[in-house]
Parts: C-alpha cells; sequence; structure tokens
C-alpha cells in the first residue's frame, strides 16, 4: 500500500481528493528540452573542439614564421643548444601568454 493511499486512509476529509504522481528528477526538471539541450551539447563540443585546434595550430605557425630565422642562424653556425634555447623560451612565453585568459579558470 502506497504513502498516499495510508494518508488518505488515516485522514478521509483532508486527502481523500489529494493524489501522488512519482516522476523521474531528470525527467521532471529537462522535461520536453532533452533535444535541444543535447544540440546545444553538441555545439559546445564542436566550438571547444575548434578552439582547441587553433590553439594547438599557434606553435605550428610561429615555427613556419620563424623557418627564415632559422635558416639564418644555422647558417652563422649558431650553436644548436642556443638556437633550441631560444625556441624553448619562446614557446614558454607564448604559453605563459595563452594562459592569462584562462586563469579564471586554473
Amino acid at each position: 500500500m502506497g504513502i498516499a493511499r495510508r494518508l488518505a486512509n488515516q485522514y478521509p476529509n483532508s486527502d481523500a481528493r489529494q493524489g501522488m504522481t512519482v516522476e523521474p528528477l531528470l525527467e521532471a526538471v529537462v522535461g520536453d528540452l532533452r533535444p535541444a539541450l543535447l544540440v546545444l551539447l553538441g555545439a559546445v563540443v564542436f566550438d571547444l573542439m575548434i578552439a582547441s585546434s587553433n590553439v594547438a595550430n599557434l606553435p605550428l605557425a610561429r615555427a613556419a614564421a620563424r623557418q627564415k630565422e632559422i635558416r639564418v642562424r644555422s647558417t652563422l653556425v649558431v650553436v644548436e643548444v642556443s638556437m633550441a634555447l631560444v625556441l624553448l623560451v619562446g614557446a614558454g612565453l607564448m604559453m605563459r601568454s595563452l594562459r592569462r585568459p584562462f586563469r579564471v579558470w586554473l
């Protein structure tokens, strides 16, 4: 015997016309919006994929732009360690500048 039925039997004057239905919380909160929310989730995931690919391509674009500088340094017989150090410092500074807008989350 359910809770609502027992209460109706126990208090016939006040609970006789009242009933109860059980509904899953997810269905109660989301309801008919589930397809729209799934489309929104897909759009957000797609947008994050585009943003991450853009961030991943930044070092490639920088390396392509610095090819001339690397050729000049290699013809001047610059020590390979110092050339690698210059590239690593540049990449580190770029990553540090990219981290600043996301400091809210980090």
